[in-house]
């Protein structure tokens, strides 16, 4: 029975599929070791004594390959030895073998195995031999199992009784060598949300005893016996190189995660009064709203150090909006880690340009030499190792094996965009392993209030099943608007069994305390305001609302001719390119000026991203004049600090986080180059009566947003204000314009147009909803496990979409060096466009990629060319197309496209020979 092959390749000696088994069945004990949270086995085995319980998950992982015993065997005809049970014709078995994958035979299989052998319920079998069944990312449905079925039971491909004798024999095997073949299992309860863990530990546990490196093929003449004993060893070798350990925080209170000197803020006070009343003693949801700049940062890693040191969990994943945030995030976590754990820790940034990243690349260059790596952008680079920062002992690192596609959530503690928890909320392969790896963990998510519907929407079903799972939450704002706040808690405590608990608010929503402290579990709910700092005035500048590129480029020279550090935003890409130009034709030199958005290539938006944050962080050498013209890439999460603030009008709560880069760092005055008091110069209006922006603006964030952010500004202005105070107008600005009430005071030219505004976004709104509901996950209570994965067939293409967006293409920027021979603008080898790259190109090129989804009418030009057919084999490049270019330009169709290092990618429709603005 040896000859059963798990694993086979190309060679003459096989792996056994019951070696195999035990192989994925230690590695899933090991995880449950060291890797995973004792709660964790405590869920999925519910109704199941130690030590039978841990055993029985293991169990459940090793069969996860039984359906391979069939006629699956015929893959590899040529091991089959003369006492093989008859297999089908050959005809036959090319025509069902891509219907009838082996993980769908074990679905079929294992259930009345389990009900016989182990005494398991019925309908516990079904949803465990369902689980096992999908590791490779799909669930299967009724219909795909009747393919299998005949009269007896045993279909064609599954070979009969004679195969369906053998793939007992093994089964037994199994549960004789882990010892649960004389156990009854009757009383395991597992719920649809264990199953899904499991498959995730199933799926995870098969990728590592799949590596042959690590569980090398023994052939069919192995003994069994002895076999059990090097599997064991092996698997602990191999979770032991990866790394893959609990993390372990140190002892602290929240004053001991504090800056030298800092002194705790009122809502740090505040959190860690509710501490002592028992917010960390069991799983439950916490939302932090506090004004910019005011400790929410702390107050996470706080909280997710008590409650893994108080519940014993594994680690945690902090989700921010963009991957500039997420960057940033990674440094201040690794000096985290390396202060405050008591023993080493493995942290990963997840995100698509996570390899692009000096510091993660540092992280992964300490990695164990022994693990394989894998090829993608993760090896841009290779540089030295180092501890973190202030470390103490304590080493922080990456492994290599956790940057592979589906990988990144498994690594004990994270940092990346929010996009990789939302993954998790889409009927998408894998999304088992998605949810296994943020089990066990605290997820922290920051600028809450950034997402619209569909995000929201997704977001709501994955804190659904967070709260199912007994996974922590701490939710971070600084303008979250008070219904929303409700629906996030709400959403978790539904998950965990507490429908219409959260109904209870503090104050109607425009009277809500602020700043404010909610803490939810599975059984209460609990609201604290912490003592309302000082409030801090920022001035409001109207007097440059109407002005053009050339006539605020003119004001912005002026007014910094003595020197300041001053950002700029701007809505728009082509708005910030233009006012850059603006700047340099009014004699603002190169040297004081940085443009920053996101069409730059991966490799020089990193380097402007990096620039950035040298120059204007906590820490940073701030130069004596310097104005940075930037898009949407700055304006929160980011803690970078400003003299003076300018910025496109915008959504009064993304105005609110603008301010919030203002005066942000303690500096002397002289620092600030005359400019003393925080001042916020609204511009980007086109019109007064009726109120009117430009187009880009009212796009990006549509129209009845701005016009009544700009009636909760006039208000102001209307009760003789000239300022913002910060954080007292936060809620009450915040709910003027999502609180659902009429802007007030609405001037007669506004009326209709704002009515028209209210009934575009309500259409945007229920398609929204509507498309996140297609795509969404089913809610943890929903019995049938296929659903987690099954899409209907108009959904697939989009089905990974995490964020709604105008349609996008991927490029490669390209400079021609001879005919057919180009070289990736931001620095490499030149190669032909006519050859597959090889790894070192092929890194080079992902350094010179961006997506652009703007002009629409470019973005379609560039629709119609066809990828690049060399790149086809190529999973990070075989979607991009190339751009070559020639001394910088480029005509693609009715375009004009020119690149520079400074300015980014730009693209003018031609007519006649003439370029006309695009």
């Amino acid at each position: 029975m040896r000859w059963v092959w798990g694993k086979a390749g190309k060679g003459d000696v096989p792996h056994p599929l019951i070696c195999h088994m035990i192989d994925t069945a230690h590695v899933a004990l090991r995880l449950l070791e060291v890797g995973l949270p004792g709660s964790f086995g405590d869920r999925l085995g519910r109704g199941v004594e130690e030590p039978a319980v841990r055993l029985a998950i293991a169990f459940v992982a090793g069969a996860h390959d039984i359906g391979k015993c069939s006629c699956w065997q015929m893959k590899r005809d040529d091991l089959l030895p003369p006492e093989a049970p008859s297999r089908i014709p050959q005809v036959l078995w090319e025509s069902l073998k891509g219907k009838v994958p082996h993980g769908l035979m074990t679905d079929v299989h294992l259930r009345g195995w389990l009900v016989r052998h182990l005494r398991v319920a019925p309908d516990t079998a079904d949803l465990l031999a369902v689980a096992a069944g999908g590791h490779h990312g799909e669930f299967f449905n009724e219909g795909r199992r009747n393919l299998l079925k005949n009269a007896t039971g045993d279909g064609v491909v599954l070979g009969g009784a004679d195969w369906a004798r053998l793939r007992d024999r093994l089964l037994g095997e199994l549960a004789e060598h882990l010892g649960i073949d004389d156990m009854s299992l009757s009383g395991w309860k597992p719920d649809v949300p264990d199953a899904v863990l499991l498959t995730g530990l199933t799926a995870v546990s098969d990728w590592i005893a799949s590596d042959e490196s690590r569980f090398p093929y023994v052939g069919a003449e192995v003994d069994l016996d002895e076999y059990m004993k090097v599997s064991r060893k092996q698997a602990e070798e191999a979770i032991d190189a990866l790394g893959w350990a609990r993390w372990r925080p140190a002892r602290r209170t929240l004053p001991g995660l504090l800056p030298k000197n800092a002194q705790p803020r009122a809502a740090q006070l505040t959190v860690m009064e509710m501490a002592g009343e028992g917010m960390f003693d069991e799983p439950g949801i916490v939302i932090v709203e506090d004004a910019m700049g005011g400790g929410k940062t702390e107050i996470a890693q706080y909280a997710v150090a008590e409650w893994t040191r108080r519940l014993g969990l594994s680690g945690f994943f902090f989700a921010l909006p963009t991957q500039a945030t997420s960057n940033q995030m990674l440094d201040r976590l690794q000096i985290f880690l390396g202060l405050h754990s008591a023993s080493d820790a493995l942290l990963h940034l997840v995100h698509g340009a996570a390899g692009l990243n000096d510091e993660f690349l540092k992280l992964l260059a300490q990695d164990d030499p022994r693990v394989r790596a894998q090829i993608n952008p993760s090896d841009v680079h290779a540089q030295e190792g180092r501890k973190a920062a202030g470390n103490t002992g304590v080493d922080v690192t990456a492994s290599r094996w956790f940057t592979a596609r589906w990988r990144g959530l498994l690594a004990p503690c994270g940092v990346g965009t929010v996009d990789q928890i939302l993954r998790a909320g889409l009927r998408i392969r894998h999304n088992a392993v998605l949810h296994f790896g943020l089990s066990g963990k605290v997820v922290v998510i920051d600028e809450v209030h950034a997402y619209d519907l569909y995000m929201s929407t997704i977001l709501d079903r994955v804190l659904e099943w967070l709260g199912h799972q007994g996974v922590p939450v701490v939710l971070l704002s600084a303008t979250l608007p008070s219904r929303r706040r409700l629906e996030l808690m709400r959403a978790w405590q539904r998950g965990a069994g507490r429908e219409g608990l959260s109904t209870a608010e503090p104050e109607e929503p425009n009277k809500a305390p602020y700043p404010l402290v909610s803490w939810g579990t599975a059984t209460a709910l609990s609201f604290r305001q912490p003592d309302p700092p000082q409030d801090s005035p920022v001035t409001l500048d109207f007097s440059h609302a109407y002005d053009s590129d050339e006539e605020l480029a003119r004001w912005l020279a002026t007014v910094t001719a003595d020197g300041g550090c001053v950002a700029v935003i701007r809505n728009t890409v082509g708005r910030a390119q233009s006012l850059y130009e603006a700047l340099r034709a009014a004699g603002v030199p190169k040297r004081d000026l940085i443009l920053f958005h996101a069409r730059f290539p991966h490799a020089r938006r990193h380097e402007l991203e990096r620039k950035v944050l040298r120059l204007f962080g906590k820490k940073g050498r701030r130069p004596k004049r310097k104005i940075v013209i930037a898009t949407q890439v700055v304006e929160q999460s980011l803690d970078i600090d400003f003299d003076l603030m300018v910025t496109d009008h915008a959504p009064v709560d993304l105005l609110l986080q603008r301010a919030g880069r203002l005066h942000r760092h303690d500096r002397a005055l002289e620092a600030r180059r005359g400019f003393v008091v925080p001042r916020l110069v609204v511009t980007g209006v086109t019109g007064v009566d009726p109120v009117a922006f430009p187009m880009g603006s009212t796009m990006v964030y549509g129209s009845r947003l701005l016009i009544a952010s700009w009636y909760a500004l006039k208000n102001l202005r209307d009760k003789g204000r000239a300022e913002i105070n910060l954080p007292g107008d936060i809620r009450t600005l915040t709910e003027e314009v999502y609180g659902g009430a009429l802007p007030p005071n609405l001037r007669p030219a506004d009326v209709d147009a704002y009515a028209v505004a209210v009934e575009e976004e309500e259409s945007k709104l229920d398609a929204e909803e509507l498309l996140a509901g297609n795509r969404c996950v089913p809610g943890p209570d929903e019995d049938m496990l296929h659903l987690m994965t099954e899409l209907a067939e108009n959904e697939e293409k989009d089905s990974q979409v995490t964020r709604l967006g105008m349609p996008s293409v991927s490029i490669v920027l390209l400079e021609e060096v001879s005919e057919g021979v180009v070289r990736p603008v931001t620095g490499g080898d030149a190669f032909s466009l006519n050859k597959s790259p090889n790894r070192r190109v092929e890194q080079a090129l992902v350094q010179s990629s961006l997506s652009v989804s703007t002009p629409i009418a470019f973005v379609r030009e560039l629709f119609d060319r066809d990828p690049c057919p060399a790149w086809r084999w190529t999973s990070w490049l075989r979607d991009h197309r190339a751009l070559v270019l020639s001394g910088g330009r480029a005509q693609i169709g009715s375009y004009e496209v020119t690149y520079d290092e400074i300015l980014g990618l730009q693209a003018s429709r031609t007519t006649g020979g003439a370029k006309a603005p695009s």
